[in-house]
């Protein structure tokens, strides 16, 4: 039945269960994609702005006249009226102000003011800000004159919040038959300004007047009055028991006069009534005559160039001279009045109660801190800034800055250990005792020749804001930076530490 392989035809056998695979082969293909290229542009647009009116929410008064709130009150009355009785007593917010506006971190000088047809013929001679700390007000003259004074001065003013100030044509402009020494702006009228002049008149100038700005006081010209350049002025504010204020103006002039005036409501015309009369003279000022003929110095006047008040007391100020001396006086002193020859009554009496040390060369400015009723600064040509008490005759502090004479010197109005001295070349040195009593913290290059910065002027509305006077006639507003104008907290501690 099975041979060997040897056979030639081969056997093979199928699979009953397991079939063939079948294979067939076929393609498929989809539509062409057509593509078209076309442009296409956005249409123009409009940017419109709408504001809808502002709408003011009616007043809603609620009455309730119930018992419950009438017991209520009546239960927690005294313990109210005990804490805020403790409140304003507490000092714990004294010194601090508080500040609106943009943070700033430099000094910037937003205006610079001048009058075109008198700029660089007559120096600003003194700066003051009208009391809602809007307007500028710039007295012109000259610092040179001797003798009788012909050349005639100006007012001028600024109101540095209107849209289109022009820096080279002032809002107001009056004349005066001499040079202007000295302005200074009322603190509670925004149009009164009171303008003391070279040959000694004061006049009462009133830009609130419906017929414009108009003389309506000025002194009377005799041998009573001032008769020499009037360097300076102050308001004094008093109150009676109704608490109704008056005012006086105070006047100190080269002729060693203080001079009180009476003020009342304006009449255009009338003259200044006198209310009281100090004459300063060498035999008053102790240990002024050392070294030197006493008798022959016995009835010379001292000229006085500034004036300052203690910031607690109307009565008491300190003055400077122009022999470098400084003086704390009182105008309701005790002493005896002035008699001159022949036993005539002077009708005067002398305001010296203590003198300090002196400066070298004329004391130009003096200023009493508006936080600490026994510090003040001066500042004289022999180029010092000192720093004194009432309770000590020598100086707590001696800065020499090193920029020549010093014009001016004056403390902020925010910060109690800030202060300022202008010097004679053209610079405002900003001083923070906080940070050193002997360095600067800031210098203000105020004129590019260095001319003379005569004068400044604290804003006491904005304490950012500072003004300055130079030789060529020009006015700049500064903004004082937020490091400056800012109270740094416990500072008034700090300048009480100072005091003796």
């Amino acid at each position: 039945m099975f041979q060997d392989s040897g056979i030639a035809n081969s056997i093979e056998f199928l699979s009953s269960w397991k079939t063939e695979t079948q294979f067939s082969e076929g393609g498929t293909q989809t539509s062409e994609i057509v593509i078209d290229h076309k442009e296409t542009q956005s249409h123009a647009t409009a940017d419109a702005v709408c504001q809808t009116e502002e709408v003011i929410p009616d007043e809603i008064v609620i009455e309730d006249d119930s018992p419950e709130l009438l017991s209520f009150l009546l239960h927690v009355e005294e313990d109210v009226t005990a804490q805020l009785l403790r409140n304003a007593q507490s000092h714990a917010f004294d010194g601090y102000d508080v500040i609106w506006g943009d943070e700033s971190s430099s000094v910037t000088c937003t205006h610079s003011l001048a009058h075109a047809d008198i700029k660089g013929t007559l120096e600003v001679t003194s700066v003051s800000w009208n009391s809602t700390g809007s307007v500028v007000l710039a007295g012109y003259g000259k610092h040179d004159i001797e003798g009788f004074c012909t050349e005639k001065g100006f007012m001028c003013s600024w109101n540095i919040d209107r849209r289109n100030v022009k820096a080279d044509k002032p809002d107001t402009v009056i004349e005066f038959p001499s040079c202007v020494v000295s302005v200074e702006a009322h603190p509670s009228k925004p149009g009164l300004t009171a303008v003391g002049t070279f040959n000694g008149v004061v006049f009462l100038v009133d830009t609130a007047q419906a017929s414009g700005m108009e003389v309506v006081y000025n002194s009377p010209q005799d041998g009573k009055c001032h008769t020499e350049p009037i360097s300076q002025m102050k308001w004094l504010v008093n109150s009676d028991v109704h608490r109704r204020e008056t005012y006086q103006l105070v006047t100190v002039g080269g002729d060693g006069k203080v001079l009180v005036w009476d003020y009342s409501a304006p009449r255009t015309g009338a003259t200044l009534t006198l209310g009281a009369r100090h004459l300063v003279k060498t035999k008053d000022v102790p240990g002024f005559g050392a070294g030197r003929d006493r008798r022959a110095a016995m009835d010379v006047e001292l000229g006085l160039t500034s004036v300052s008040f203690s910031c607690e007391n109307n009565s008491t100020f300190v003055t400077g001279t122009d022999s470098g001396g400084v003086l704390k006086c009182g105008l309701k002193n005790d002493a005896p009045r002035l008699v001159g020859a022949a036993g005539i009554d002077l009708g005067e009496s002398s305001p010296v109660t203590l003198p300090f040390a002196s400066h070298g060369g004329p004391v130009y400015s003096v200023a009493s801190s508006p936080f600490h009723r026994n510090m003040f600064l001066t500042a004289s040509t022999d180029g010092t800034v000192r720093l004194y008490s009432h309770l000590d005759t020598k100086p707590l502090l001696i800065v020499e800055p090193g920029g020549g004479y010093l014009f001016d010197v004056e403390w902020s109005i925010s910060r109690p250990m800030v202060f300022w001295a202008s010097t004679s070349d053209g610079r405002i040195l900003v001083y923070d005792l906080n940070a050193s009593r002997l360095k600067p913290v800031a210098s203000l290059e105020v004129s590019a020749k260095g001319t003379p910065v005569y004068c400044t002027s604290r804003n006491s509305q904005r304490p950012r804001l500072l003004a300055s006077g130079d030789g060529e006639g020009q006015i700049k507003i500064w903004n004082l930076s937020d490091e400056l104008a800012k109270d740094q907290g416990s500072e008034l501690q700090a300048l009480n530490d100072m005091d003796v």
